[in-house]
């Protein structure tokens, strides 16, 4: 707690002031967390002093207020900056008691006025944000039109860096160590990260891979023909049919795949009850549709421009014929001509039927194989359905 309150301080995160008699005071509490080691054992205990934020009004000691989260988190390496180091400045004038043990001798009736946020505050999260945007784009990252916590940075000697913002954490990936190592030394001088300790996620020690493992020899040839060609998106999408007892609506399903791994996926319960299963699909590629074009800017923000339209896999050869009537659509939409190629799948190798609905214990692992997602391990050894 001593080192918490110390790390406030030198932050100038707050001063001490006289109680003014026309603004709230704010309290706070202390949030408790034990950090452990990788065997389990106690690494610290640490305490962190929160702004009870639910008692602020708006207008008052809040205006605007928002999270952020990042909706790609697939980029392979990361760490967290503390809204505690006090870098964010908020504009409203907030007032907080002094906390319990803590009180400042002889000044039992002064308060605390925030100059810079403090986790708890409802504006803590979007002066988190200004802040680092503007920091970013200062450096030279040119922020995603389509997605705002997305930002790029490329140098012509060394290649790309993307940052990914989620919420206090930071993900991102490059295309040559130099800029990763550029950009880890940036943040540690701009925030105060030279404490930050590296995450460690150690390989099983008793795992020995050897190049022969018994399996079929991979046609080395077609592997070097597809590297060299353009990647492309590629996404699959399945309902069931009025599958929720409660209300007969249809659970949609879709996943998108770029390069070698699943790049977006979702399950979601469909808002109108579907007469047929064909509908319930339609609505389903429907949803994946708007998905998908909202993809596609995403990578053309980043140097994967989607020349061809998108492959949409439906297991429903119905509901794809749905959208290629004109008498069907009976009211104006936007054309997505030359952006969607719906395209007709086998039900067994529709691969997000295993968002759609409770399946077998056979059907579900090998659904998930082709997802490309990998047992759960535990202390017990691998979690199966």
């Amino acid at each position: 707690m001593e080192i918490e309150i110390e790390m406030i301080e030198k932050n100038e995160t707050w001063e001490l002031v006289d109680r003014p008699s026309d603004k709230p005071i704010i309290g706070v509490k202390w949030v408790y967390k034990t950090k452990l080691n990788l065997d389990g054992s106690i690494q610290k205990h640490k305490a962190r002093l929160v702004v009870k934020g639910y008692a602020q009004k708006p207008g008052i000691n809040f205006n605007e207020t928002f999270g952020f989260c990042g909706q790609t988190r697939h980029h392979q390496n990361s760490h967290s900056i503390s809204s505690s180091k006090g870098v964010e400045v908020i504009p409203e004038e907030v007032y907080v008691d002094q906390s319990d043990g803590f009180v400042v001798p002889n000044y039992e009736d002064k308060v605390y006025k925030l100059k810079k946020a403090l986790y708890g505050l409802k504006q803590s999260p979007r002066a988190w944000y200004e802040e680092i945007n503007a920091y970013l784009i200062s450096c030279g990252y040119v922020r995603s039109t389509s997605e705002a916590t997305l930002y790029c940075k490329t140098k012509e000697d060394s290649g790309t860096l993307i940052v990914s913002i989620y919420v206090d954490d930071i993900v991102y990936t490059g295309s040559s160590g130099e800029l990763i190592a550029e950009f880890k030394s940036e943040m540690t001088r701009r925030f105060g990260l030279k404490q930050c300790k590296p995450v460690s996620t150690p390989l099983v020690a008793s795992e020995k891979l050897c190049k022969d493992d018994g399996s079929d020899p991979v046609d080395e040839s077609e592997y070097r023909q597809i590297v060299g060609k353009e990647v492309v998106l590629i996404g699959y999408c399945d309902s069931d049919w009025s599958g929720s007892q409660d209300d007969m609506r249809s659970t949609s399903g879709y996943a998108f795949c770029f390069g070698s791994g699943v790049y977006s996926w979702a399950s979601i319960k469909q808002h109108n009850v579907a007469l047929s299963t064909a509908e319930a699909e339609y609505v389903s590629a429907s949803e994946a549709t708007t998905q998908a074009i909202w993809l596609r800017f995403v990578l053309e923000d980043f140097g994967e421009l989607q020349t061809d339209a998108t492959p949409l896999m439906v297991d429903n050869t119905f509901a794809i014929a749905m959208t290629r009537n004109p008498v069907f659509i009976k009211r104006p939409s936007t054309s997505t001509d030359g952006v969607m190629d719906l395209r007709y799948c086998k039900s067994e190798e529709q691969v997000v039927d295993i968002f759609t609905k409770a399946l077998p214990k056979d059907r579900f692992n090998y659904l998930r194989g082709l997802l490309g997602v990998k047992p759960v391990n535990n202390l017990e050894g691998n979690v199966e359905m």
